[in-house]
Order: structure tokens, then C-alpha cells, then sequence
């Protein structure tokens, strides 16, 4: 029973990507910052204030990341984020899936990015030798399905013009 126990209280349930639990959240990260603040002070705020600082914090970021391709060096030496483009590798293109029904159920076409002249862009955490992580390689940047299709839809309306804008 106490092994059991002991088992759902772990953070990871299982082996494989996204099999984290229990994971840090927002509400979390109020309550350790509140225990330090003074009843009354200019910094004593209430959850739903929090709440929006936070997240205008992380729209503005992200938007300044994706449309003026800014570099965000984070805080207390955790890396920087920013995004990355590479030149796709003509052996190693990705299958086109929307062509799928047309072609009789097999994959015979592939994405050529013909909109930024063969180039991809991925967010990137770049964790160098000035990242103070403890087992670093570990941890990685899922960024949210809103972001990734902002980016996506900002390269198809503007393509290169704005591929100019992130560094490799």
C-alpha cells in the first residue's frame, strides 16, 4: 500500500513525451511568490492580477520573438529563446499529409517550403555553457499550439521578408 502510494505522488507517470503529471504551474508559482510579500505593501497583489501581469508578460515576449525575431535572454542564467532557421535537407523532407486523400492513400508528395526558399524555423532554448541547470539536456521547450501557428501563418503571408529576421 505504501508503495503505491509513493508512486502517484511522482512527478512522471510513465515513459515517452508528455507523460508529466504533475507539472509547475501558474497558480503554484503565486503561492511562492505571496508567502514572501507583506500584507499591505505595493507588491501584495490578488490572484486574478497575477494572473494578467504574467500573461501580458508572456504574450508580449512571445510576439516580440516571433514577428521581430528578438533574442530573450532569460533570468537567473536559464539560456536564451529565440527562434532558429536551418536550410532543410533535400534527402530528409517531411511528407505532405494534406495530399493524402488525393493520391489513393499513399504519401508520394513532400513539403519543398517553396514559400521560404527551402528554409524551416523552429523555437529554439539555446542552453550553452552559461546555463546553471543541473541536468540541463533533460528539459526542453514545447512551445504552445498558438505560437507555432502564429509563426506558421506569419511566414505564409510574409515568407522571406520575414525569414530575414531569425539568425541560424
Amino acid at each position: 500500500m505504501l508503495k503505491h502510494l509513493v508512486y502517484r505522488t511522482m512527478a512522471f507517470n510513465g515513459r515517452g513525451k508528455n507523460r508529466i503529471q504533475k507539472p509547475l504551474i501558474l497558480r503554484k508559482s503565486y503561492d511562492y511568490y505571496i508567502k514572501d510579500i507583506k500584507l499591505g505593501s505595493k507588491y501584495d497583489i490578488d490572484w486574478t492580477t497575477y494572473k494578467a501581469i504574467i500573461s501580458s508578460f508572456n504574450k508580449e515576449c512571445m510576439r516580440s520573438i516571433v514577428e521581430d525575431g528578438f533574442i530573450f535572454k532569460m533570468p537567473y542564467r536559464i539560456g536564451i529563446l529565440r527562434i532558429r532557421k536551418k536550410q532543410n535537407r533535400l534527402d530528409n523532407l517531411k511528407f505532405n499529409y494534406a495530399l493524402l486523400n488525393t493520391s489513393n492513400n499513399e504519401l508520394k508528395t513532400k513539403h519543398l517550403n517553396e514559400h521560404t526558399n527551402n528554409w524551416y524555423v523552429r523555437f529554439y532554448w539555446a542552453k550553452n555553457k552559461e546555463c546553471m541547470i543541473k541536468n540541463k539536456s533533460i528539459y526542453s521547450l514545447i512551445p504552445t499550439r498558438d505560437n507555432k501557428r502564429h509563426l506558421a501563418a506569419l511566414l505564409k503571408k510574409k515568407g522571406m521578408e520575414q525569414m530575414n529576421k531569425y539568425f541560424e
